[in-house]
């Protein structure tokens, strides 16, 4: 499976109440993100994670998002959370993704930090071990997370990136400028956080309105690739 051979892909990230797990089916979404990472103000325990996780089915798949986590410590929340995808936004190696697919069984989402094109790179490392590879732009130096900072990066340097397994681009988007993102890096999927609150929440408006333009813009290039 590459990028010429995926639907379009619309995933809203830390989601942490039923609230958002409905917004998300309302608009049509096809992923949800739950945060496991410790200092995230987007985390959610176990629990919490599951009651989500039961209530997204079956129109959400659930992504369980972690950073530098071992092993033990994925395996232990994906015991209690069914999860359906992890994605892996630290430092892991390329050893360590092919032991966590191998050991949870399930698909794996290689986030790459990008700050210019020599971090497009990276993607090509991970193909042979993660089923997608996820495009953030690299965090301030004042950040307190790496991910839902609000942050974007130039896009046009993914225009001509054509990757061995589908790709998400994430990192600042919202429902201004993810017509112009689409366009200029023409990805699988995107990914979006903090460009779907108001006041640190989940906007069920903003949520419906980024998915419909998402959508529109993200069909119009499936349909050229077929």
């Amino acid at each position: 499976m590459n990028n010429q051979h995926c639907a379009p892909i619309i995933k809203i990230c830390g989601i942490m109440s039923l609230a958002g797990i409905e917004a998300c089916k309302n608009a049509g979404a096809d992923w949800a993100g739950l945060v496991f990472v410790a200092g995230s103000r987007h985390r959610v325990d176990d629990a919490l994670a599951r009651q989500l996780a039961v209530a997204a089915r079956p129109n959400l798949k659930v992504i369980g998002l972690f950073e530098n986590h071992n092993l033990d410590e994925i395996l232990n929340v994906v015991k209690n959370v069914p999860l359906d995808i992890l994605q892996l936004h630290g430092d892991e190696t390329v050893s360590l993704v092919r032991e966590i697919k191998n050991a949870t069984g399930l698909p794996v989402i290689k986030v790459v930090a990008v700050g210019d094109a020599v971090d497009i790179e990276k993607a090509e490392l991970f193909s042979p071990v993660s089923d997608y590879v996820l495009f953030d732009a690299k965090p301030p130096a004042n950040a307190t997370q790496r991910g839902g900072n609000g942050v974007s990066f130039n896009w046009q340097i993914l225009k001509n990136f054509r990757g061995r397994v589908p790709w998400l681009l994430a990192g600042g988007l919202n429902a201004q400028n993810i017509s112009e993102a689409i366009e200029m890096a023409r990805p699988t999927g995107v990914d979006v956080s903090s460009g779907v609150e108001t006041d640190h929440v989940k906007d069920p408006h903003k949520i419906n309105t980024f998915c419909t333009l998402a959508r529109q813009k993200l069909a119009s290039f499936s349909a050229s690739r077929v």
